[in-house]
C-alpha cells in the first residue's frame, strides 16, 4: 500500500485525534510537521509579495491623504499583536497559493508599522494550508525577533516551510502554538471580516466543509466545536465556534462588539452589521430577519449553555 494511501486509511479509521497524539506530539519540530501537513494536503509552494493582492484601506470610503498611527478607518484588521500603530495599517498583502478541489492555501503578508507602499518589508507573514478532501489544516507563522520598525521580514522569494531555507524563516511550533491562531480560527479554516472581504476573491472559502487542525502540539488548542439552535439562520451558511466566533466574534459581526479602531461607518449600520456579506438589508429587515437567530446564539454562547437542551454542540472533524 503507498504510503499516502495508507496515512489517509489511518485518518478515516482512527480520527485527527489518533495521528496528534503519542510523544510525536510533544517532540515535533518544524520538518517533521510541515512533512506531515505535505501528506494530508500537498506541497507547500513558494511565496511572493510581489503575486499578491493589497488589501485597501480606506476613511470615509476614500484613500486618505495620509496614514498615521492610531486612526481610525472603515475596515479594521482587527488582528491580534499591532505594534502599538492600530488596526488600520495600509500595504499589507494576500496572496492566493491554492484553491481546488483538493487544497485550499493562503498567505497574508502584514504590514504592523506605515512604510512605503512599494515596500517589500514586512511585519508578519501567515500561511494557512487546507485540505477540504480530508479537513487537515496546518498554520505557519513567520515574525522577526522584535516588534520594531527596523526588525522585519523580506516578502520577496518566501521560502516554503517545506524547504530546508524555510527553516530559517518561519518560527518553531511553540511560537506558532503560543500565538493561539486555532482559538479565533474557531469554525473555520478562513476567518471573514469586512477588511478581508476587500480582497475575497483572493481569499478560500471552506465554511461547511471537514476541518481539524489537532498535529503534533496544536491538539492542546480548543477542540473544534460548534454551536447552534434548531432552525438557526446564521449557521445555515456556516458554523459558529465555541470559542472567539461564540463570544467577542459574534458580537462585532452583529454590531455589538467593540471593534477597535473603527470610524463613524464601521460603528454605524450597516457597516457594523457584516453579516451576512454584501448586506442589502435596512436596519428592520435586518434585525426581524436575525436578531432572534443572533440572541439564541449568545444565550447558548454563555456560560450556562453546556447544560441547555436548546443548544446543539457538534464537534468539528
Amino acid at each position: 500500500m503507498r504510503k499516502d494511501t495508507l496515512l489517509f486509511f489511518l485518518l478515516s479509521m482512527y480520527g485527527a485525534a489518533s495521528w496528534a497524539s503519542g510523544t510525536t506530539a510533544q517532540t515535533m519540530d518544524l520538518a517533521e510537521y510541515t512533512r506531515i501537513c505535505r501528506e494530508l494536503i500537498g506541497d507547500i509552494p513558494q511565496l511572493d509579495s510581489r503575486k499578491a493582492v493589497p488589501i485597501p484601506m480606506t476613511v470615509d470610503g476614500k484613500k486618505p491623504r495620509r496614514y498615521v498611527a492610531e486612526m481610525n478607518c472603515d475596515k479594521p484588521s482587527m488582528l491580534p499583536e499591532t505594534c502599538g500603530q492600530g488596526q488600520c495599517i495600509p500595504y499589507s498583502k494576500v496572496q492566493l497559493l491554492r484553491d481546488d478541489e483538493q487544497a485550499q492555501i493562503v498567505a497574508l503578508f502584514r504590514m504592523k508599522f506605515i512604510r512605503a507602499k512599494l515596500s517589500h518589508e514586512y511585519d508578519e507573514v501567515d500561511l494557512i494550508a487546507h485540505s477540504v478532501s480530508n479537513g487537515a489544516t496546518c498554520f505557519f507563522q513567520a515574525t522577526p525577533p522584535e516588534c520594531a520598525i527596523d526588525s522585519t521580514l523580506d516578502g520577496h522569494d518566501v521560502p516554503s516551510p517545506d524547504s530546508v531555507e524555510g527553516a530559517a524563516y518561519w518560527q518553531p511550533l511553540e511560537k506558532v502554538l503560543a500565538a493561539g491562531c486555532g482559538n479565533c480560527h474557531d469554525n473555520d479554516p478562513f476567518y471573514y471580516s469586512p477588511y478581508i472581504a476587500q480582497v475575497i476573491d483572493n481569499v478560500p472559502a471552506d465554511p461547511l466543509g471537514k476541518y481539524f487542525f489537532d498535529i503534533g502540539p496544536f491538539k492542546q488548542w480548543n477542540p473544534l466545536v460548534s454551536v447552534s439552535t434548531r432552525g438557526n439562520t446564521c449557521t445555515g451558511c456556516h458554523r459558529i465556534g465555541n470559542t472567539f466566533t461564540c463570544g467577542h466574534g459574534l458580537e462585532q459581526v452583529t454590531g455589538t462588539g467593540y471593534v477597535e479602531n473603527a470610524d463613524h461607518w464601521a460603528s454605524t449600520y450597516p457597516g457594523s452589521h457584516w453579516m451576512p456579506p454584501d448586506n442589502m438589508w435596512s436596519e428592520r429587515q435586518w434585525r426581524v430577519t436575525y436578531d432572534k437567530a443572533v440572541n439564541d446564539l449568545k444565550n447558548c454562547c454563555g456560560a450556562s449553555y453546556k447544560n441547555s437542551a436548546e443548544c446543539i454542540k457538534t464537534p468539528i472533524h
